[in-house]
């Protein structure tokens, strides 16, 4: 059975129906109805722990807080200080038997800081945790449930105190193992386009591994780290230190993020890594030069890739602590009515922007290089706060919603689905132009992207352009294409 989260009195009210509309014409004709009277009232739910006043009262700007905390009159009533209301989505239909959760209802919160031309807001999509059911009674639509086991009491299990955790282990191998199964555009192929080297990962020592040297004709299966590199890295391939590499080193003695990359690569059963620091030989302009252009070879040829999301250095681990409790979904049972339909049931409350607010956090996020990186891999585990992210082109997922996020399109990433996943040949995709359509997205999000090298601008997304060249035989010149080279240079400069 699935537990219940605590909620104050003004909430539960909120989601049995029992609220007065709002006091304003202007809000109650829009819907809304009365939330927390006062400041005083937000705050001390907050500190009981109410799911819902606790995320917006930490969400309240700090000055705003420290005046709210401070103020001996804020026990008064302010007409509608909070308010809230339930939403359908318009683009949804409810006339017919939903198979699938949909975005059926939302929940919209406002608040204000006592001034009325200043108010934020939170919106909540409630994702049935049953499947849900429309049927006409005496002219009344009537929302029912059935078990799901999609939305069932496993997608919202406890989970460990850190990302370390044997539970977090085990679902990145579920998450791997799942894609490798049943997403046909990332089963295993044969390929010869291996990384010229990778990091054999062994019980005590890792050995730098030259693979055309050492015969490895097939696929080598082997994941990748992306990181964020320090201004001075304690350990880098060197022409003098490849001969040390190779004979072998002991793996306590590499920086912490790399032990805990190599600790995920051998759980998912993976007998290789690629790291750039250890794979490209960091005082070879002519070796650096080659490895960079090639960057398609190691992340899009990959198993699956993991972001350090969270860690500042490689001296950073890649594990982070974390409150099991910041993870799990709120869950409340619902008695009200949206518009003429009663809604009954209950209800896992996903906050809109929390993928999205956790996917920014990510230290990689602005980083030029790691942004290729990501896009690039066919898999990518991103190791955030406060939990793991799984992103591939089928599917995104995370601890809270471990079988699927019930809203990608909240969830907005760029992908080269296009590219990778497309059956078409060269003019098929050349004539659908969704190619060049997608490069564009990715040119914009690159543009916004921090290098610490200016000269790196192009060749940081020279895998990229490689990539989308090899599946679309077009003419690239420094990010843009010859298909629609009139369209990209139709630009001006901001006032």
């Amino acid at each position: 059975m699935i537990k219940l989260s605590k909620l104050c009195s003004t909430c539960g009210d909120m989601f049995n129906g029992n609220s007065l509309p709002c006091q304003r014409d202007i809000l109650k004709n829009a819907g809304y109805r009365l939330h927390q009277t006062s400041p005083t009232h937000f705050r001390a739910a907050a500190l009981q722990k109410c799911f819902i006043c606790s995320q917006n009262w930490a969400k309240v700007p700090e000055p705003y807080r420290l005046r709210w905390e401070k103020e001996e009159d804020n026990t008064r009533n302010d007409v509608d200080f909070m308010r809230y209301r339930f939403v359908r989505n318009t683009h949804e239909t409810v006339t017919e038997t939903v198979t699938e959760p949909t975005e059926f209802l939302a929940l919209e919160i406002l608040w204000n800081n006592m001034d009325p031309l200043k108010s934020w807001s939170t919106f909540y999509h409630l994702v049935p945790t049953q499947r849900l059911e429309i049927t006409a009674v005496d002219d009344q639509l009537i929302a029912s449930f059935r078990s799901d086991q999609t939305f069932s009491g496993s997608s919202f299990l406890n989970h460990g105190s850190s990302t370390s955790s044997l539970r977090s282990l085990q679902l990145i191998k579920e998450w791997c193992s799942d894609c490798e199964k049943n997403h046909d555009a990332y089963r295993m192929k044969s390929t010869d386009d291996v990384p010229t080297r990778l990091i054999e990962i062994g019980t005590t020592e890792w050995r730098l591994c030259h693979t055309a040297k050492e015969a490895c004709t097939e696929r080598v299966k082997f994941v990748a780290l992306s990181y964020r590199w320090p201004k001075v890295p304690s350990i880098r391939l060197l022409k003098s230190t490849e001969p040390i590499f190779r004979r072998g080193q002991q793996i306590f003695a590499l920086p912490q993020l790399f032990q805990d990359a190599m600790e995920v690569a051998v759980y998912l059963g993976v007998r290789y890594i690629w790291l750039g620091a250890l794979c490209i030989i960091q005082d070879s302009l002519d070796d650096w030069s080659y490895e960079s252009a090639r960057m398609t070879n190691v992340y899009a040829n990959s198993y699956c890739t993991i972001a350090a999301a969270a860690s500042a250095d490689p001296n950073d681990s890649l594990f982070k602590e974390r409150s099991p409790e910041d993870i799990l979904s709120g869950i409340a049972e619902c008695n009200t009515t949206q518009g003429n339909v009663p809604v009954i049931g209950t209800f896992a409350i996903l906050e809109r922007d929390s993928w999205h607010r956790e996917f920014e956090a990510s230290v990689l996020q602005l980083r030029g290089w790691c942004f290729q990186e990501r896009i690039l891999a066919p898999r990518t585990i991103h190791f955030a706060t406060p939990q793991l992210l799984w992103e591939c082109d089928a599917i995104l997922q995370n601890e809270t919603f471990r079988n699927k996020f019930p809203y990608p399109r909240l969830a907005p990433t760029i992908r080269a689905s296009s590219i990778r996943q497309s059956d078409q040949n060269e003019s098929g995709i050349l004539a659908s132009g969704i190619a060049f359509k997608e490069w564009a997205n990715i040119v914009e999000s690159y543009s916004r992207c921090a290098l610490t090298e200016a000269n790196d601008k192009l060749v940081a997304i020279s895998g990229l352009a490689s990539l989308y060249h090899k599946r679309t035989n077009d003419t690239y010149f420094a990010g843009i294409w010859q298909y629609n080279l009139l369209d990209y240079l139709l630009w001006m400069s901001a006032p």
